[in-house]
């Protein structure tokens, strides 16, 4: 018994020494872009210098302009169109569905599409340069390179890597994973990169036909027979429809509900047994940043600032960051994934009365999926008698799942905020909007 102990423990411990090898061994991801830091110079680091006697090597902090250098190639004062990967300074083309809600004249229509809006060059400076650290070696690195009417920045965002190596010798290196463009307010900026652990969302497509009922034999119009209303549909399909074929093998994960053809999601899954250990990783970029306007004080008579914080999302795909949509279940475009935390509106009323809307948003990462909650407040107020407090009219809250789908978001439901101001806050509920079919 003890000699069976003492096998069972020498090869746990040689596998603990094997993985721990492999971990130390691991190659580094591969770099889309790298910089080599020069020596440092007597008047821009100052202090960073050690004794000779001490061995230690100073580690100094990353300039702006290096940043600069790196992400586009460019210096203080001047301007850039393209990033360090060669690619343009500029958004991706909207897909048809949210270029066809931007071209779209239809004022029932709930889709918004994506604005098309330029964006103008703008001079690099020290504060064109918004950098997060993530890790003790990773950071995201944002470079505004570009500027919006309303106010939004747009440039280069990169996922930089610092290497400092052992000897003195060699040079220190930046190296940025994935590089991409990102649109965002610019203001109190937060970058984070989290990993959802995804189920897979299926969209299923398909048609509901009426049965005929009379058989078909009418005998009107030389034995015709009249061609069933259809009405395409379209259906959610989550982890409930996945199994793991082979253990050792999590690439063969496919669907297991009766489709027209398997298709290979490329998942890792840790048990073959039990479809809901099936996921795949998908990283995620969101960027928190906010605009301030002034608006006069009336009581202090004084000009004071109004911010509206809101939050874009983006995925990583390999080295690239891609900006992406928001689609409704039904097949019409949202616009982009972005939630805003606040906005305000006041819409005039007949009769001397004014009726404000408010709106209260967060979200939180839930394994699989983003859920946003959203609250709309709307108050009326009597304007003339400024005496009189406002008084409730209406309140409405919504909770969305945001799903990864194709390279985008999928969501159940549309934001409060756009049909609240629509219909002025009104109870009645708006015209119902499916999908057409092709």
């Amino acid at each position: 018994m003890n000699t069976w102990r003492l096998k069972v423990l020498s090869i746990a411990a040689l596998l603990t020494i094997g993985l721990a090898g492999i971990g130390c061994s691991s190659p580094q991801e591969p770099a889309v872009c790298q910089l080599n830091r020069d020596e440092p110079d007597d008047e821009g680091d100052q202090g960073a210098e050690s004794d000779d006697d001490d061995e230690t090597r100073v580690v100094r902090p990353v300039r702006a302009e290096e940043w600069l250098r790196l992400l586009v190639k460019a210096q203080s004062g001047q301007s850039a169109d393209q990033e360090c990967a060669g690619h343009d300074i500029a958004l991706p083309e909207p897909s048809k569905v949210c270029r066809e809600a931007a071209e779209s004249d239809d004022e029932n229509s709930h889709a918004k599409g994506i604005s098309n809006d330029r964006a103008i060059q703008v001079p690099l400076t020290d504060d064109s340069v918004i950098d997060r650290r993530l890790t003790n070696s990773k950071r995201l690195v944002w470079v505004v390179t570009h500027e919006f009417s309303n106010g939004d920045g747009l440039g280069p965002i990169g996922l930089i890597e610092r290497v400092v190596p052992d000897d003195e010798d060699e040079p220190e290196q930046l190296r940025v994973l994935a590089i991409g463009t990102l649109r965002a307010r610019r203001e109190r900026v937060r970058l984070r990169l989290i990993t959802l652990r995804a189920r897979p969302v299926v969209m299923i497509e398909g048609e509901i036909c009426e049965d005929d009922e009379g058989g078909g034999g009418g005998g009107e119009g030389e034995g015709q027979e009249e061609e069933p209303y259809c009405e395409r549909t379209r259906q959610l399909l989550t982890i409930d429809g996945v199994r793991c074929q082979n253990r050792m093998q999590p690439e063969t994960c496919r669907l297991s509900r009766e489709l027209r053809r398997d298709e290979d999601l490329g998942m890792t899954c840790t048990d073959d047994e039990r479809a809901d250990t099936c996921w795949y990783p998908r990283q995620v970029l969101i960027a928190e940043g906010e605009f301030c306007t002034a608006t006069p004080d009336i009581e202090d008579d004084e000009e004071a600032q109004i911010c509206y914080r809101a939050a874009d999302f983006m995925f990583r795909d390999g080295e690239r960051f891609e900006q992406a949509e928001l689609h409704h279940m039904a097949g019409y475009c949202l616009g982009r994934a972005e939630m805003e935390y606040a906005n305000a509106e006041r819409v005039e009323l007949p009769g001397s009365w004014r009726r404000d809307f408010n709106l209260v948003a967060s979200y939180e990462i839930r394994g699989s999926e983003i859920i946003v909650y959203e609250q709309v407040v709307a108050t009326d107020t009597f304007t003339g008698v400024p005496e009189i407090p406002p008084r409730p009219f209406r309140t409405a809250e919504s909770v969305m799942h945001w799903y990864p789908f194709e390279g985008n978001f999928i969501t159940n439901r549309e934001h409060l905020w756009g049909p609240m101001l629509e219909q002025n806050g009104s109870i009645q509920l708006p015209t119902v909007q499916t999908a057409s079919a092709e």
